[in-house]
């Protein structure tokens, strides 16, 4: 694995009292890579060495084999770190003999002078100055295997480490599906919430602008970078397709941190060299991590021991947290989360992209699964997915698969698939942010089209039970759609709506299953004036019962109203009128429109089966 940093800044003036200076952005070229450490591993079945390099620390912890070994070189040299073969292990000791002088220089010596050697992100953690850049961990790849500028791009956003230290386990999988980049915040870096937003944004906007266009982009955040992969979507618009968001610190409010967490920078400074330590089975689950070192299909005995080295090996990944998060850091890291927590609450309707929320169940640190919830909720276009048995720092532990997970939730896209079927042709025209507006959007996933149809659409599929027929040019009736000329483009699809409007979600769905094409539908503006407007129209139709009881209950009328005009948006919906038509046509869209419209779904006695068109 490489580990590579771009030339984009100098070390701060002041750095404990100034914000840092703008990083200086070049104007052509890729991601330049800094004369700082290079280090290659050999990848590993199943996962490169990079999942086992930051156990490596001077040498290994016990007197028997360690769990990974390291050859000690000189910056800017190159070290091989290789998993410990079946011979290995099967000679060192069950039972780990620990070097204790080893050990307690581990805990309480100088962790730089204990990792920037040895580490696979070791170049990452000891780069203290200048702004935040990013950076590119490679990992050789089998023969065959795509390139990188052939895959979708991926942004990690890291936690208040700043670094890729509480991820790095995954960069072997991420990398096999992704052109992944990293984001580094040195530990020296003093800027504003809104500062680093700028400059990020900057960052991630140059190198889209420089990357293979047409290419979908996603944002990785996890804890704090969570807050900042939502607001660089807002910031980023179309350039940002999707985002996955883990264990999200937009609930740092709501835990016992901006009270406890000043407390600790201020610690002695021996305690403080502790706390990592202390706070590990708060951050994390210990055993799940040195899980990783485990082969499950070894005889109990020998799982038994490779736990045993697994967790002494966890010593220098935690003792490298306070390399990057000396006091002072934390201090400010801790301010930095409630300026992003404030800051983002209010916005996050302004999320438009496709959002996945992972959270841990057993996350300790902050109350993860109950925020995944609330956003869930609050963003128009979230899913959640909490992992049974998962910490704050799940991306570390052994069996968590981001790729897996994305794929099996229907949320991995290679390529933008365009309403309009007109390819992506620059880094801007994704459409991820397009939902309600007259653009191109994105069609959804077999699988997302599946999980979305799953409550309100399959009712109305279970109440009405539709069948569809559609007529050919030669005059012939056949039973679905495949009469419809879609494949010449623009079509105006013109329909009139039953009761309440129930023919039109069905159908949308059946466009989608059987001709791989989304119209797009002109909806009542009531639908796009937000969930006030939306409900109180509810009550004026009887859709919704007469004024709630309970603050609860109003609260849950206005989500509903909210998640009711997210679907119809991101299934292609856009207000109606004739600006909005006559653009959707002229890029090549399938346009949908009901004449009728609202008045024709509210139908009165007698009214069956009539057109209500104005005119």
């Amino acid at each position: 694995m490489q580990v590579r940093l771009p030339e984009r800044c100098r070390p701060a003036k002041s750095p404990a009292t100034h914000p840092r200076p703008r990083a200086k952005l070049q104007k052509a070229g890729r991601l330049r890579v800094a004369q700082l450490d290079t280090i290659q591993a050999e990848e590993a079945p199943e996962a490169a060495a990079v999942e086992h390099s930051i156990a490596s620390s001077n040498g290994a912890l016990s007197n028997g084999h360690g769990a990974v070994h390291a050859v000690t070189r000189p910056r800017s040299a190159t070290a091989t770190v290789q998993r410990p073969s079946t011979l290995q292990r099967g000679s060192r000791p069950y039972i780990p003999q620990v070097d204790i002088p080893q050990l307690l220089e581990t805990l309480l010596g100088d962790p730089e002078k204990t990792l920037k050697d040895n580490t696979v992100l070791g170049s990452a953690l000891v780069a203290d100055g200048g702004p935040a850049r990013l950076f590119s961990p490679l990992v050789p790849k089998s023969p065959g295997a795509p390139a990188a500028e052939d895959l979708p791009l991926m942004f990690y956003m890291p936690g208040i480490d700043g670094t890729g230290l509480a991820a790095y386990r995954q960069f072997p999988r991420l990398t096999r599906a992704f052109d992944l980049r990293c984001l580094i915040i040195p530990r020296t870096d003093r800027s504003t919430f809104e500062q680093l937003v700028e400059d990020v944004a900057a960052l991630v906007k140059q190198e889209l602008d420089q990357a293979d266009a047409g290419r979908p982009v996603y944002l990785l955040g996890e804890s704090f970078g969570a807050i900042m992969s939502m607001a660089l979507a807002i910031k980023l618009g179309n350039y940002i397709d999707r985002l996955v968001l883990v264990n999200p610190a937009s609930s740092f409010s709501n835990s016992i941190w901006p009270q406890a967490g000043p407390l600790l920078a201020q610690l002695p400074e021996d305690v403080y060299k502790l706390l990592p330590f202390a706070l590990a089975p708060v951050m994390s689950n210990p055993i799940s991590m040195a899980m990783n070192d485990v082969d499950d299909r070894a005889p109990l005995l020998q799982q038994g021991s490779d736990l045993m080295y697994g967790l002494i090996d966890l010593a220098p990944q935690l003792a490298a947290l306070r390399l990057v998060l000396p006091p002072e850091t934390l201090a400010w890291r801790l301010e930095l989360l409630k300026q992003g927590s404030q800051w983002i609450r209010p916005r996050l309707k302004d999320v438009k992209q496709r959002v996945l929320v992972l959270s841990g169940e057993q996350d300790l640190l902050i109350p993860s699964k109950e925020e995944a919830e609330k956003l869930g909720k609050a963003l128009p276009r979230a899913r959640t997915k909490v992992l049974a048995n998962r910490s704050h720092a799940l991306l570390q532990e052994a069996g968590v698969d981001v790729v897996n997970i994305l794929q099996s939730e229907g949320f991995y896209i290679s390529e933008r698939r365009m309403s309009n079927r007109r390819p992506s042709t620059s880094a801007s025209d994704g459409g991820g942010a397009s939902y309600g507006l007259a653009r191109p959007i994105q069609l959804p996933t077999a699988k997302e089209l599946e999980l979305e149809s799953s409550g309100f659409v399959s009712t109305i599929n279970r109440l009405t039970s539709p069948v569809f027929y559609s007529t050919r040019a030669d005059g012939r009736v056949v039973k679905g759609l495949s009469g419809v000329p879609v494949q010449q483009r623009p079509v105006l699809l013109i329909g009139n709506h039953q009761l309440f409007a129930g023919d039109m979600y069905p159908m949308i769905q059946e466009f989608i299953q059987e001709l791989g094409v989304l119209p797009r539908g002109l909806a009542h503006p009531i639908v796009f004036a937000g969930p006030d407007a939306l409900t109180a129209a509810g009550r004026q139709g009887g859709m919704v019962q007469s004024r709630s009881s309970t603050q609860q209950k109003k609260e849950d009328d206005r989500a509903g109203a909210a998640q009711f005009s997210s679907l119809l948006s991101t299934y292609g919906a856009v207000p109606v009128n004739g600006k909005n038509m006559h653009q959707l046509l002229a890029q090549g869209e399938i346009v949908l429109l009901y004449p009728g419209g609202a008045r024709e779904a509210f139908k009165r006695k007698n009214e069956a089966y009539k057109l209500i068109w104005p005119g």
